[in-house]
């Protein structure tokens, strides 16, 4: 985290990268918010949603926040108001 605040975002790159792809669903979750919000990557809402959908397979409660909001918005999902719902509703039930 303390690369992103520093706003060297190649950094955490490297850092959660192998850690997301190892599964670690915090890292999953910051990849995605680096592609929604082109933190060091273009801005991608659609390959953020990829990698929130990854950290919410482990019970992520902010990124199955996060998808919802997506579908709530049609950023990078087509909008969608009864998604939206279940997603932000399955926070509940989260770890």
């Amino acid at each position: 985290m303390q690369a992103i605040q520093d706003g060297n975002f190649a950094e955490a790159y490297y850092h959660w990268r192998p850690l997301a792809d190892a599964g670690d669903s915090e890292s999953q979750y910051n990849i995605g918010w680096m592609y929604a919000n082109g933190l060091g990557l273009n801005v991608n809402v659609a390959q953020a949603i990829v990698w929130w959908k990854k950290a919410a397979q482990h019970g992520h409660a902010p990124a199955k926040f996060a998808i919802g909001l997506a579908y709530l918005n049609g950023d990078g999902v087509k909008k969608d108001e009864q998604k939206a719902i279940d997603w932000m509703l399955s926070t509940a039930s989260s770890n």
